[in-house]
């Protein structure tokens, strides 16, 4: 028996029916998220674009610009959600730049959010 060959378009079809799937299983994966992990994650992904550089990756004050660590209990300005919040919106002396017209409101909750989180690791 002789067997065809895939034409490109079959490849394509494929791949666009490959790529749906994922895009499925990727919805299902963010509804079985509760409301936290929603809000960390997108905390997450403020601080990977906006904090990284200076505080690490992980917060652990690893990066490129010698922020401080933002992982452990002890926070030079304090570890409240209000005076984290403070932190980001302000500055700091010596480094820290204010965010204040950076990020909605929603957005300065969510990276909020996740800099305590940080705060409870080592």
């Amino acid at each position: 028996m002789e067997r065809l060959p895939i034409t490109g378009t079959e490849i394509i079809a494929l791949g666009l029916i490959m790529l749906v799937s994922l895009l499925m299983g990727c919805q299902q994966q963010d509804r079985e998220l509760t409301a936290e992990q929603k809000a960390l994650r997108l905390g997450s992904q403020l601080f990977d674009k906006n904090c990284a550089s200076c505080h690490g990756a992980r917060g652990n004050g690893l990066g490129s610009r010698g922020g401080p660590s933002l992982q452990g209990p002890d926070f030079r300005y304090g570890n409240t959600p209000d005076a984290i919040r403070q932190s980001i919106l302000q500055g700091r002396p010596d480094g820290m730049p204010a965010f204040d017209t950076v990020f909605t409101a929603e957005e300065l909750d969510n990276l909020t959010d996740y800099v305590v989180y940080l705060g409870t690791t080592n």
